[in-house]
């Protein structure tokens, strides 16, 4: 194979300090060499401790995580990489090519990551990296990769920093900006005719929350609604903080988007509301994260419990991908040859035996599996093609810089098949790869799930326009009726529009007698409010008459 130039690995130094055992903190996990090879950076962190006397002598114990699942997560993208690659190896021994892998524990340190990154970058025949597990990561490491064009993708949550190709101009995302995502979310609520929306969000998508709060809720023609944070279960509370008490038995928006929550807080969202707000008749719409298809049995029995709610799910094709080969793989350690990766592997699925009756893995497979074998596929492919179009070798740089620009800077399309009987459209534009949202609903009254339509960036195109008229228009206020003794007050001191109010009851010396009052009527001097502040009563008069003891 010609190799073009000469890479040279950047050495940075660093005060931060690693806790990673220094003899193999930079060396892969798990690698197979080859004429082309995919590497990977993914979060284990396993460390080395300090060394303690044990019965069979002194002895360096290991820890972990201590939040064991996501450590499971992380070596479950590790193996669906090494997977991936291996079977995509029979089509380029076709061609008298072969594929190889390095794969590397990030160790959840900085300067690991730095220093990995540099290693990567010196290989000369490394013609793409699956990125860390983490933005600031993501965007340390394609630092160091950048100069010698190697793509790297990654799948976290990104921003417009990370899309901008003068910064990281090797890195794309199989993800869509947080903008993007606030922008299809957008489109639904004006799809849909959803004028009052109040906004639940994690504090890690505040910049999406606000952005649709910003550019549709609080412009919309008479639109209205609230915005809080609510990160996690603790701060459930904010919700009740949000409303307060009033006179309407429910003040909230017909409408309650909840975003980039987990499955869990979600779900105790959605039960407070139900059960302790006595929400009614809402529309919910979740973000991509929380709104994924296989956490729809979690949330239907809350729902249930109350005919009217419906749920909108926006659903990423490439997040929802069951990838059922791969998993049952995993599921039956058929990828196990007894690496060091299978050893880590091993050691944690037994601390994990306790979760789902003993097996362990059904409830902790995770969700991003798929876009490491779609970002895998993504690359093996466009180097397929191009060893298939030239005539005998190609420059490596040159190479990597043709991927690069096929995958990103042209306008292209691409059928991948992500699993053996699974295959997706994905649309590559603006450094993003796109698959597309498809919109499913959730009604409670009839126990019913359907596809709306699907979703992109740019355009929604409804399949069912029945099921679009039954949720369309849903709401006509954001808050309740004030009932007799109440008056209605405006909520915010700027925007303030008519569609939303809080209820305040009228004091001891006030009444109302209409639904939605404007204000409170003084009653007369000699009367007073009675206990339900609906009508005034006179007031009894008492004459005190002082007698003197002595004349």
């Amino acid at each position: 194979m010609l190799l073009c130039g000469v890479s040279i690995a950047l050495i940075i130094s660093s005060t931060l300090q690693s806790d990673c055992s220094e003899d193999d903190l930079y060396k892969p996990i798990d690698s197979e060499p080859g004429d082309f090879i995919i590497a990977g950076i993914f979060n284990v962190g396993k460390v080395e401790t300090r060394e303690e006397m044990t019965a069979e002598g002194r002895k360096k114990l290991t820890k972990y995580c201590s939040y064991d699942k996501a450590l499971m997560w992380g070596i479950q993208k590790m193996l669906a990489l090494r997977d991936t690659v291996e079977r995509e190896q029979e089509r380029f021994r076709k061609l008298n090519k072969t594929l190889g892998y390095e794969i590397y524990d990030s160790c959840n340190s900085y300067t690991t990551v730095g220093q990995i990154s540099n290693i990567i970058a010196s290989k000369t025949n490394i013609i793409g990296v699956a990125a860390p597990d983490f933005k600031d990561f993501v965007k340390f490491s394609a630092q160091q990769v950048t100069s010698f064009n190697i793509p790297m993708f990654t799948y976290v949550y990104n921003d417009n920093e990370m899309m901008n190709d003068k910064i990281f101009p090797s890195l794309f995302s199989l993800t869509d900006t947080e903008q993007v995502e606030g922008d299809i979310i957008i489109s639904f609520l004006k799809l849909m005719n959803f004028r009052y929306v109040d906004i639940w969000y994690h504090k890690f998508s505040k910049d999406m929350a606000m952005h649709v709060y910003e550019k549709y809720v609080s412009t919309v023609e008479s639109g209205c609604g609230r915005i809080e944070e609510v990160s996690n279960i603790s701060q459930i509370v904010n919700i009740d903080k949000s409303y307060g008490k009033s006179g309407g038995s429910n003040s909230s928006s017909q409408v309650q988007l909840i975003l980039s929550n987990s499955r869990a807080t979600t779900l105790a969202m959605i039960e407070h509301m139900t059960e302790n707000l006595n929400f009614k008749n809402k529309i919910y719409i979740f973000g991509i994260s929380n709104g994924r298809k296989n956490y729809l049995q979690s949330y239907i029995p809350v729902f249930k419990k109350e005919p009217g709610n419906t749920l909108i799910l926006p659903l990423a094709a490439l997040l929802n991908a069951e990838v059922k080969v791969l998993t049952e793989k995993l599921k039956a350690k058929e990828a196990s040859r007894n690496s060091n990766l299978d050893k880590i592997e091993e050691d944690i699925r037994d601390r994990l035996k306790w979760y789902e009756g003993g097996t362990g893995y059904d409830s902790t497979m995770t969700s991003w599996m798929p876009y490491v074998v779609g970002g895998v596929k993504i690359l093996t492919q466009s180097l397929h093609e191009y060893l298939v179009e030239s005539s005998g070798d190609i420059c490596m740089d040159h190479l990597r810089e043709l991927i690069f620009e096929t995958l990103i800077n042209r306008k292209t399309k691409k059928q991948v098949l992500i699993d053996d009987v699974l295959t997706i459209d994905f649309s590559l534009d603006k450094r993003v790869v796109t698959t597309g949202y498809e919109i499913g609903v959730y009604q409670s009254t009839s126990d019913s799930y359907s596809i709306l339509g699907k979703a992109f960036s740019d355009s929604i195109t409804v399949s069912n326009s029945t099921l679009l008229n039954e949720i369309s228009d849903y709401n006509q206020t954001c808050s309740e009726s004030c009932r007799p003794g109440f008056y209605s007050t405006r909520k915010w001191n700027k925007s303030d529009l008519s569609c939303c109010w809080n209820c305040r009851s009228c004091d001891a010396y006030s009444i109302s007698t209409e639904i939605n009052s404007a204000g409170c009527t003084t009653c007369k001097d000699d009367e007073a409010a009675n206990d339900n502040n609906t009508e005034c009563n006179e007031v009894k008069r008492y004459t005190l008459r002082v007698t003197p003891l002595f004349l």
